[in-house]
């Protein structure tokens, strides 16, 4: 995408440059179906559920900890 843009962009310099709505219209882009979205989709929504696992069970054993040390230092 960034290729595109700095090939189809206007101006002299690159902190200059400006993408004109109508040549912006123009340019493809590839995007993936549908159904390999949804495969995408559930694969980060898979990842993100395991991640929330672990930050419990990472939030459960300092918890444990936190109650050790009390015990171990009054």
């Amino acid at each position: 995408m960034i290729q595109a843009f700095k090939r189809n962009s206007q101006g002299l310099t690159s902190d200059t440059w400006n993408l004109k709505f109508p040549t912006l219209k123009s340019i493809k882009i590839n995007v993936p179906h549908f159904d390999e979205q949804r495969r995408i989709s559930n694969t980060f929504n898979q990842v993100d559920n395991m991640l929330l696992l672990q930050q419990t069970k990472i939030d459960q054993l300092n918890k444990l900890k936190q109650a050790y040390l009390q015990k171990l230092f009054p």
